[in-house]
């Protein structure tokens, strides 16, 4: 298994939440304006070569993709593979800002500008295309992955299959620092594993025991160990793995622990049992990854379900039909003490229901993207497990969003926007635009009014380096309120962005206030979202004022960003 998917999903997961909270760039960099948007835009073209760093030498078969930094629909990203000498052309680029990335068996993952092998600190440059340009020489130097292998036995030293095994790294999401998945892999039937692909770093290494068949039935469980042996993360040893380098006998030995279970039953709305429901269940505890990997269960004829092999700690259970063309769901959270916990009912019904009106201030509603979907993004973490709802905005600027799972949520829009920003979301006379809504299954919650304000700032401007002058590209700009208040996570007052190609950055739709701004390096993906890191910044942050309709133009001088461990 390739060790740096799972991280680009789960960064991908991240920005696009990012953009659902109104993280608004600007309208394509070369798209027409005015009398000229309806002539289609002359496209461009890139190229380049990916190259091995330790030979030199072009690399065949690496497969480039390139991504909209701002996505405005369901755009499919370009694609493109090298030729035997390594080079590769993409052709037919729309006017744009692009995240490019390049990759090959054995070698880790790279976007283009990146300048750490740790995917974490440096998020690579922007590539800006304008219509009819050639960019050249957009090249790439990729890293041989490291690897890492060992088994996973038990007490008794026999072999363990099926065991996740998984690098972590401490990581910054919604404020907390904790440990996270960097990718990973499974053990065969000989308790063995090989994790490949591995950039440079230090990791911690956990393994948890997955028997998707057998689980339900014992009173007996393993919980995770983190290498050497310790179920504390905290008491874990790091390895560190080296370009192209190979680390052998990280083995880890699981023991047994009492397991616990919840029992009950699932009816459908009409009192029968729900034979054909899907149980899964999520652990709430903080820091605890493993939650967001969902359990299923199943119900009998008489509608019973059983869900075992449960460590002690709060779960959330979900119930779930599709009998018919209309889903029906139960939801509810469980406390695992030290017993096993008997008599659950879980109905089945309809799901939440929410709907309400898209105003523009202003009433220009040509400001408004062809197609936009309101969407309710799971409070609790992005990878928690619970699905992104969403909803059509109509022409008339209503929408309705049906069969919403039991749970809180945050309102977002898509796709993002470049000219407006969420300035106030209420659903029944309560505001909900910086605090979560709750929503019941079954509830039909009705009058939403959501409210976009063309009165944005824009700020613009250059990044260069200290010393030399020369301009910095893929920087992060970092921009935050200077209230304390406000210094929060999921903050609509704290935004980033990158530098580009020539070291230019925009951000639109800034909501008018009192800033600090800065650009560093080596910034760590999320770390903007803890208090305390955005205080580090303070340090170095210039201070600016965004008016209502406003455009700033800073200069500002990259510098370090703040250590994080």
């Amino acid at each position: 298994m390739r060790t740096q998917t799972r991280l680009l999903v789960f960064l991908g997961l991240i920005s696009l939440s990012d953009g659902l909270l109104i993280q608004a760039q600007e309208r394509p960099v070369g798209a027409p304006s005015g009398q000229e948007a309806n002539t289609p835009p002359k496209l461009g073209t890139i190229r380049g070569r990916v190259i091995a760093t330790d030979t030199g030498a072009g690399l065949s078969k690496a497969s480039l993709m390139l991504m909209p930094s701002e996505p405005q629909g369901r755009e499919r990203p370009l694609t493109a593979k090298t030729n035997a000498e390594g080079d590769y052309e993409l052709k037919e680029v729309k006017p744009g800002r692009y995240h490019l990335r390049a990759n090959r068996n054995g070698y880790v993952n790279q976007a283009y500008g990146q300048k750490a092998s740790d995917t974490r600190m440096s998020q690579g440059t922007l590539l800006v295309v304008r219509a009819g340009e050639t960019l050249s020489q957009v090249d790439f130097k990729l890293i041989r992955g490291g690897i890492v292998e060992g088994r996973v036995l038990d007490s008794d030293g026999e072999p363990l299959a099926h065991v996740q095994v998984m690098l972590e790294r401490f990581m910054t999401l919604e404020g907390k620092r904790n440990l996270r998945p960097m990718g990973g892999g499974s053990t065969d039937d000989r308790g063995q594993f090989r994790l490949f692909g591995i950039g440079p770093g230090k990791y911690y290494v956990s393994a948890r025991y997955r028997d998707w068949q057998t689980e339900n039935e014992g009173d007996s469980t393993y919980p995770p160990i983190y290498f050497p042996g310790t179920p504390n993360a905290q008491e874990a040893a790091r390895i560190e793995v080296v370009a192209g380098g190979q680390l052998s006998g990280i083995d880890i030995s699981l023991a047994e622990t009492k397991a616990f279970s919840i029992s009950g039953k699932v009816f459908r709305s009409d009192g029968k049992p729900a034979v054909e429901a899907m149980l899964s269940n999520m652990r709430m505890d903080d820091g605890d990854w493993g939650g967001w990997m969902s359990r299923g269960g199943v119900v009998d004829a008489e509608g019973n379900f059983k869900l075992g092999g449960l460590l002690l700690g709060r779960y959330r259970l979900i119930a779930e039909s599709r009998r018919s063309d209309k889903p029906q769901m139960a939801s509810l959270v469980v406390e695992v003490g030290n017993e096993n916990v008997r008599g659950v009912v879980l109905s089945l019904g309809d799901g939440g229901e929410l709907s309400g009106r898209l105003i523009v201030e202003g009433g220009n509603t040509k400001l408004l993207p062809p197609t936009m979907r309101v969407m309710l993004e799971p409070e609790g973490g992005r990878m928690m497990m619970g699905r992104m709802q969403g909803g059509e905005v109509l022409e008339d600027q209503t929408f309705t969003l049906r069969d919403v799972t039991e749970g809180a949520y945050r309102f977002g829009i898509f796709p993002q926007l470049s000219n407006l920003y969420l300035r106030s979301a209420r659903v029944q006379g309560k505001d909900v635009l910086d605090q979560p809504l709750e929503i019941r299954n079954g509830e039909k919650l009705t009058g939403a009014e959501l409210v976009l304000s063309a009165e944005g700032g824009e700020i613009t401007g250059v990044v260069k380096q200290e010393e030399s002058g020369e301009v910095a590209r893929g920087a992060t700009i970092i921009t935050f309120s200077t209230e304390a208040s406000r210094q929060i996570p999921r903050s609509r007052w704290t935004r980033t962005t990158q530098s580009d190609q020539q070291g230019t950055f925009r951000l639109g739709a800034v909501i008018p206030g009192e800033y600090l701004i800065c650009a560093v390096q080596n910034y760590e993906f999320g770390a903007e979202s803890s208090p305390e890191y955005l205080q580090a910044l303070a340090k170095n942050g210039k201070a600016i004022s965004v008016q209502a309709r406003g455009q700033l133009s800073e200069q500002l001088i990259v510098r370090p960003a703040p250590a994080v461990e």
